[in-house]
């Protein structure tokens, strides 16, 4: 007896007649097949990475690091004004944030308002509270710390010798953490390790960089009980490197960073 296959049965039963090519079978679609054939839909409703800044700059959106949403959004926020003044000062602008994160959380801080920067002594007179014009003078500050170093009257020498002037491609280097040690005042420099640079023991600076410089010590005051505390914030240094990290600048306006590896 002939034994027929289901679709000759079929076609015979209904009157179609015998088929001498039965239909191939189909091969179900492979997964790459199906992802490139999804790929055009997927890249239209992917979630964004980023969000563009002014002049070609962007915040990642994929940052993943210690400084937290709040500090990202403010930095994002005061983004076009930090650039404005890194024109002015010729000083980066992710430097510029570091001192002011250090010195009022980024303006955060209300016990801060009016002197963001806290300008003290024969400085305190240059904050006026427009965020710009005390930016422009950190600054400026910072450029004439860097270049004049520190010198004793007393001893007639440099305590810290007088650098390069602060440029908007670095955001590191021994000009870099001269200004921003020098800016804080010079109190760590006798904690410093012989042979070390002046601002090695200074969390302001330095904080949180390495395991040799983390938590370091603060310097609370001479009036302060205990006068000698903890530093558990980014120092300048280190919060310039996550901002290079969470923001991306055109190829021409990016930092260089120096010291990758050293102190």
């Amino acid at each position: 007896m002939e034994v027929k296959n289901k679709y000759v049965r079929c076609r015979e039963e209904t009157g179609l007649g015998p088929a001498e090519n039965p239909p191939k079978k189909v091969e179900a679609t492979s997964a790459k097949e199906a992802r490139a054939s999804a790929l055009p839909a997927l890249e239209k409703n992917k979630a964004p990475t980023h969000i563009a800044l002014p002049g070609g700059a962007a915040r990642r959106l994929d940052y993943q690091g210690p400084l937290s949403e709040r500090e990202l959004d403010r930095v994002q926020q005061l983004y076009p004004v930090y650039k404005q003044a890194e024109e002015k000062t010729q000083v980066n602008w992710k430097v510029l944030a570091g001192i002011h994160y250090r010195e009022s959380s980024l303006g955060l801080d209300p016990q801060a308002k009016g002197n963001e920067f806290q300008f003290d002594g024969d400085l305190k007179n240059k904050a006026n509270g427009d965020l710009l014009h005390d930016l422009v003078e950190a600054g400026n500050t910072l450029q004439t710390k860097a270049m004049n170093g520190l010198y004793s009257a007393k001893s007639k020498k440099f305590l810290v010798s007088p650098t390069d002037p602060l440029r908007p491609q670095e955001s590191d280097g021994e000009n870099v953490r001269t200004a921003a040690f020098l800016y804080n005042g010079p109190v760590y420099r006798t904690r410093a390790a012989a042979g070390a640079a002046a601002y090695d023991r200074s969390p302001y600076v330095l904080n949180r960089l390495d395991k040799s410089h983390w938590d370091m010590g603060l310097y609370r005051g001479k009036n302060a009980k205990p006068v000698w505390g903890t530093d558990r914030r980014l120092g300048v240094i280190p919060f310039a490197r996550e901002l290079e990290k969470a923001f991306m600048e055109p190829a021409s306006q990016g930092a260089k960073v120096l010291f990758e590896d050293q102190l």
